[in-house]
């Protein structure tokens, strides 16, 4: 089986690895296109070293690619993102309180002219206008065909299927693969990316023939957000978590951490999680709050781990010089499998972390680490608050959820004597969230069996 894969960055590999190693190791020819080419300030984002994996595993080749767009093509680009605007104003965005934040941000993306006309004059505000701007847009999708340079790879490359990810963030060039590899009869399929994509982002402009969905959650969010039929979603779980399950990031070794965070044996730890620098603006002063309650208590000896999110890690130098403080900075290795292996260790030797970072309350509730989430008087109105994933997450039950550190050290004790509920909760989390479909197999291969399977009908 021939895969053109396309994904929208290299920093996006990780998400999308276990399949793409999957399908690789037995013996598919992929063929992978990074649609977006990151600047030089980007390459070390999240994953320091993806195309060092890439060309170590078996028939796999890939390419950066260089856009070339006719005027109307151009034109299609922008009219797409008024398009993903425009889906805030939809019943199923308006039900949500989170939907203005999103809206906003998106308007962002648009030229300030036509910014200016979508958001600022009432005539094109109304639901009628809408509509007929819609029908507009489609005819405009329809008419500008596909570009020659997404033509060019597609028909080069001779592929059976193909997969993009995550197709739906702004100026989405993945899905012109999408589109054109529908007019030329060739099997069509989008990965959802992450967890909150299908809330918190665009929308599909072109359908492909399947999307695969981490589980019922998303499957449900790919129905009432962007009206795709039921039958054309498959569930199979998140193969970006699949490497907590491997064996490869077991390694770490406990010396080699103590080490790097100058942690004696007996020392014992919480970790913050960062959040991202637009929800995560009141870290620093939510951390401040913590240490100050910790050492007015029982618990000053306590150590505190701040792991930063990586677009959000200035405050983090205030607190380096602190005796009870560790700062998990970037340079403490720069190999994503030793970086995740080492993550995997903290999370599974800690008491609890704390934080609102969504994706890495997941990791920690994965390696046995419970997780007390601070809704904080400081960021109480955020939008993760209020967020449809954040919401499915709570709802979840997994999370120790507080909104004030009044209590901490009660709340540090009591998820940490409650291990055998925790880990009851964890268990029924993975196999409803994470692998809904067999907990004990790897979600790469759950997927890549079902495109073959899909490809041999």
């Amino acid at each position: 089986m021939k895969i053109l894969y396309c994904l929208r960055n290299k920093n996006i590999f990780n998400y999308q690895e276990s399949f793409i190693e999957n399908l690789s190791q037995n013996g598919h020819d992929i063929h992978i296109v990074f649609s977006s080419v990151q600047k030089d300030k980007e390459a070390n984002f999240m994953d320091p070293n993806p195309i060092e994996r890439l060309e170590k595993l078996p028939n796999i080749s890939f390419e950066n690619l260089i856009p070339k767009r006719n005027i109307i093509q151009k034109a299609n680009m922008i009219f797409r993102e008024v398009k993903n605007y425009q889906r805030y104003f939809n019943d199923s965005y308006q039900d949500s309180s989170q939907h203005s934040f999103y809206q906003e941000r998106w308007a962002k993306y648009l030229p300030i002219f036509i910014r200016f006309i979508f958001t600022k004059v009432l005539f094109f505000k109304s639901s009628l206008t809408r509509k007929f701007t819609d029908k507009f847009f489609n005819l405009i999708e329809l008419i500008s065909g596909s570009p020659k340079t997404h033509k060019k790879i597609i028909i080069d490359f001779g592929p059976d299927v193909i997969i993009v990810s995550p197709a739906n963030l702004r100026y989405s060039e993945e899905i012109d693969f999408i589109k054109y590899g529908k007019k030329k009869g060739i099997y069509s399929v989008i990965s959802v990316l992450s967890w909150d994509n299908l809330t918190t982002k665009g929308g599909f402009n072109i359908s492909p023939d399947k999307f695969i969905a981490w589980n019922y959650t998303h499957k449900e969010e790919l129905i009432n957000y962007h009206d795709v039929d039921r039958e054309n979603i498959l569930v199979c779980g998140s193969s970006f978590f699949d490497k907590w399950f491997m064996k490869k990031y077991e390694d770490f070794k406990q010396e080699d951490f103590n080490r790097l965070f100058n942690i004696e044996l007996e020392d014992k730890y919480i970790i913050y999680l960062g959040s991202s620098s637009n929800l995560g603006k009141y870290d620093h002063e939510v951390i401040s709050e913590i240490l100050e309650f910790l050492d007015n208590s029982s618990m000053k000896d306590l150590i505190v781990i701040i792991k930063p999110h990586l677009t959000n890690q200035d405050y983090v130098n205030k607190f380096d010089h602190l005796s009870n403080v560790r700062v998990w900075k970037n340079d403490l290795t720069t190999d994503w499998v030793e970086n995740q292996a080492m993550f995997k260790f903290g999370l599974n030797n800690a008491i609890c972390s704390l934080g609102l970072n969504t994706t890495a309350m997941i990791d920690s509730i994965i390696n046995h680490c419970p997780v007390i989430s601070i809704i904080h008087e400081k960021n109480i109105d955020q939008p993760t608050n209020s967020a449809i994933h954040f919401k499915s997450l709570i709802n979840s039950e997994t999370y120790h959820l507080i909104d004030n550190i009044n209590n901490l050290d009660q709340d540090i004790n009591s998820v940490s004597e409650d291990k055998n509920s925790f880990e009851a909760k964890r268990n029924k989390f993975i196999s409803t969230f994470i692998r809904p479909i067999n907990a004990k197999l790897n979600v790469g291969e759950i997927t890549r069996k079902e495109i073959e399977k899909l490809l041999d009908q």
